[in-house]
């Protein structure tokens, strides 16, 4: 009996290192970064079925397949909590075929591995998307997919409409009107994979309100049967009036930091910090805008090996920009404002320095939020819109974590909104978010110091997803 309980590790290690050899990795010598503490330090990492199995220096590991990390910096696989897959940037005016927008978004996908991001969180699923997804592709083939499920506007409110769902978005929960529709949205069951519920307070840009909100007594039936659901908040609010709607039905989080329009006051900061809600900073949606104009930005090798070629050539196309400018000028105007007494003068009200003044401002909003300790989360709000043409995938998440670094925001506070601060956010700190003894094997390795300056993470070596390491050309490919 006594032999038998000798053997049996012995037996189970072999197994672990005969089995799923895929998944069995050494990395030699790298400079750890936790996710944690950022506190570098070199060290051994051992993983086993696709997780981490040992750390230590000078390890002994039978395990065959072995990554020199010496001079490198390994780090936890970034968690991007604001994207939206099905949404393909400039969609709207190259009119795809259905071969060609799947081929994108598989493609586009792929780029967020590319990017070193291994969890992602779709903000506004339609209902179609975990299936497709399941469908499509074996688990770690793609990023890990969360969701936020139901998307809840009201009637005539924020993305309500057909046209500005199109496509990308014709299967996304249907606007409601009623406590009724509310319970019937709650009973579906997909809900048991979401993540959260989606609500929205947007009223819409700029001086007049556009949109209708939720009517109290509605919200009071979200907040109870989301509770019912164990399905926490998500608000989806950008101004001051928007954020303390939402903070009298206590979100779990903010999708936006939001305040392009004015700066937060403390008083409102206080409120959003007592509120303990986690908020997604969504800053390169407005970054990766001014792309329109900005023909270098466009021809960036790494950016170009990670977008699309159909994406690149739309959003180069001058006709294009200005047919998206006004879509989206249309689109966020009164209703009792005609189009043609908008549309000539869309190039007035946006263009690129209402959006360069639109990004100093929330730039200076996420800063006083990080400086006030409110726990910020790393999301780019990718796709968001096809009309857009710049709101590339991938590529947004990194440009996000860069434009923290322009805000002011410290370089480990980024890396922890980038892992373990929103693994906790999405309740799966337990399996991933940093580097840990029995945690799943999501790591990346950088040729550079990203507690230096973010744009190391664009000298990404490899991506680990679950113990499977690729180089960023061999995830894409």
């Amino acid at each position: 009996m006594n032999i038998l309980k000798l053997l049996l590790p012995i037996f189970l290690m072999f197994l672990s290192l005969t089995s799923n050899a895929e998944n069995n990795l050494l990395i030699k010598s790298g400079t750890v970064i936790d996710g944690v503490k950022n506190q570098p330090w070199i060290a051994d990492i051992e993983i086993i079925n696709g997780k981490i199995n040992r750390i230590g220096l000078n390890l002994k590991s039978s395990v065959e397949k072995v990554i020199d990390a010496r001079g490198s910096f390994v780090m936890p696989g970034l968690i991007d909590c604001h994207t939206h897959l099905n949404s393909i940037p400039g969609d709207y005016f190259r009119k795809s075929s259905i071969e060609d927008r799947e081929k994108q978004f598989d493609q586009q996908l792929k780029a967020y591995l590319a990017a070193g991001v291994t969890t992602l969180l779709d903000a506004a699923a339609p209902k179609s998307l975990l299936p497709k997804l399941e469908r499509r592709f074996k688990p770690n083939e793609i990023p890990r997919v969360k969701i936020l499920a139901p998307f809840l506007t009201p009637k005539g409110g924020y993305f309500a409409g057909k046209h500005a769902r199109g496509d990308a978005y014709k299967d996304l929960w249907e606007p409601v009107g009623s406590a009724e529709m509310i319970r019937k949205h709650f009973q579906n069951e997909s809900l048991s994979k979401s993540t959260g519920v989606k609500v929205t307070f947007e009223e819409g840009f700029g001086p007049v309100s556009i949109w209708p909100t939720f009517r109290k007594e509605l919200l009071e039936v979200i907040k109870e049967e989301a509770a019912k659901s164990n399905l926490p908040i998500f608000a989806h609010a950008i101004s001051k009036s928007e954020y303390k709607k939402a903070l009298k039905f206590k979100p779990y989080a903010f999708v936006h930091a939001g305040f392009n329009e004015e700066a937060p006051s403390d008083e409102i900061l206080t409120e959003i910090q007592d509120s303990e809600a986690h908020i997604v900073t969504t800053l390169a949606v407005l970054k990766m805008a001014l792309f329109m104009w900005d023909e270098e930005a466009l021809n960036d090798p790494w950016l170009k090996r990670l977008v699309p070629k159909e994406q690149l050539k739309t959003a180069r196309n001058k006709k294009i920009r200005a047919e998206s400018i006004k879509e989206i000028v249309r689109s966020n105007a009164p209703r009792w404002v005609p189009s043609w007494v908008v549309t000539p003068f869309a190039g007035w009200f946006f263009n690129k320095s209402f959006i360069q003044k639109s990004l100093n401002k929330s730039m200076l909003t996420v800063k006083k939020m990080s400086e006030k300790e409110i726990p910020i989360v790393m999301g780019a709000d990718a796709g968001n819109w096809p009309v857009w043409t710049t709101l590339f995938h991938g590529a947004g998440s990194v440009i996000e974590m860069e434009t923290l670094q322009e805000a002011g925001v410290d370089n480990s506070e980024i890396i922890r909104a980038a892992t373990s601060r929103a693994a906790k956010m999405l309740k799966i700190e337990r399996e991933v978010g940093s580097i840990e003894i029995g945690k799943i094997a999501d790591l990346i390795l950088l040729e550079k110091n990203p507690l230096k300056n973010m744009s190391a993470l664009r000298t990404l070596k490899y991506t680990i997803k679950s113990g499977i390491a690729k180089t960023p050309d061999e995830w894409i490919k």
